[in-house]
């Protein structure tokens, strides 16, 4: 019985460890995608996405998009590409300077600097959803690859002396 415990811990080891690195590459090709939606129509700022997978503990095998504010930014840069701030700012008042007679200076898409007194607020963009959208293909491949893992690695344990599955037909 402790031959058989070791070789199922060995192979859960091994799939879970296969498993990871799918869901890293997955990672890599959501926020890339992600971060092509977003630079459709907002520029530079997609630099902060970055995905996390957890390799221990309760989240062991979760993949996480997150967000590292890049430099320069507002923290709330994020949320205001995701839902918009309305016809007006975040704050639901105009966009204007804070110190009087000041003019707000903002870069364009195409790298252009502008002053104006006062702007309109962006309407969002859920760039995420169109990332996974985008990938749908990518994940379903995913499965395939990590259910074939999965199975080899049964097959794997059983060749060395593990447990036979019982067949359910």
């Amino acid at each position: 019985i402790e031959a058989l415990q070791n070789n199922l811990k060995a192979t859960s080891k091994h799939a879970l460890r296969d498993t990871l690195d799918e869901l890293d590459n997955y990672g890599q090709i959501f926020v890339q995608s992600a971060q092509r939606e977003i630079q459709r129509d907002k520029g530079d700022t997609a630099g902060g996405l970055d995905w996390v997978v957890d390799a221990k503990g309760e989240r062991a095998g979760e993949l996480r998009i997150v967000w590292n504010k890049p430099a320069n930014r507002p923290a709330d840069l994020i949320q205001w590409l995701l839902y918009g701030t309305g016809i007006y700012g975040p704050r639901k008042r105009p966009i204007v300077p804070k110190r009087p007679g000041g003019l707000l200076k903002f870069r364009t898409k195409d790298g252009k600097w502008h002053s104006k007194k006062s702007v309109r607020g962006m309407p969002g963009k859920n760039f995420l959803k169109d990332a996974w959208d985008n990938t749908q293909g990518v994940r379903r491949t995913m499965a395939q690859r990590v259910g074939a893992l999965i199975v080899r690695s049964i097959k794997d344990s059983r060749g060395k002396g593990g447990p036979a599955v019982p067949n359910r037909n």
